[in-house]
């Protein structure tokens, strides 16, 4: 990976959740310069902040925890992130994704001109509703990869749990604060018009 990386990770009330998944974090970005952290808090009761805090004694790492004041949904806190994030690869996973060994290298790998906007499976932990997500996501709980989702179109549509694109996409559109699970990676991606890239997006296996 040739450009420095930002990951971005919203949650809410789940400190726990969240722990396990920034402790991948190290194996996954293991032998790269330790990427940027941006941990948006929605507005928790529990113990984020201090997750955060731990993780970043433990690693050194460069860590930011925003808090947003009342909860605005997980569009709002990507937005918030993406004011602040400093690098050129914006990379985007859910609080209950469990990174594996070289993930980041080998997701930002597929990132090119013809293909700014790449995303992978996911290995996602079991705590946690299963109502409000994506039928592949469901089908995770009982297997180990995450598919991709389908468009109208039938084309194959970036999961937000493990995405990364270039900087320049996020400058074409932001996330629609509106919008809530299932559809705001579809609604995104058509806005920047990534998706009629020759090539793009693709999954990252």
């Amino acid at each position: 990976m040739k450009n420095s990386a930002s990951i971005i990770i919203p949650t809410r009330n789940r400190s726990a959740i969240l722990a396990r998944c920034l402790a991948a974090l190290p194996a996954g970005a293991r032998g790269l310069i330790p990427p940027e952290v941006i941990v948006v808090d929605d507005c928790s009761n529990d113990s984020t902040c201090q997750v955060v805090d731990q993780f970043h004694f433990d690693t050194h790492w460069p860590v930011q925890c925003l808090r947003q004041g009342r909860p605005r949904g997980a569009n709002a806190a990507r937005n918030a992130a993406l004011r602040v994030a400093h690098g050129e690869i914006i990379v985007i996973i859910d609080d209950d994704v469990l990174v594996t060994e070289g993930w980041l290298a080998k997701l930002t790998s597929g990132l090119s001109d013809d293909c700014p906007v790449v995303s992978g499976p996911v290995r996602l932990s079991i705590e946690g509703p299963v109502l409000g997500k994506h039928r592949e996501e469901v089908q995770a709980f009982f297997g180990e990869i995450l598919r991709s989702p389908v468009g109208i179109d039938g084309q194959q549509v970036p999961v937000l749990g493990n995405l990364a694109a270039y900087r320049k996409v996020f400058a074409l559109a932001g996330f629609d604060e509106s919008l809530r699970p299932p559809v705001e990676e579809a609604d995104w991606l058509q806005r920047t018009g990534a998706g009629a890239a020759e090539g793009a997006p693709r999954t990252q296996e």
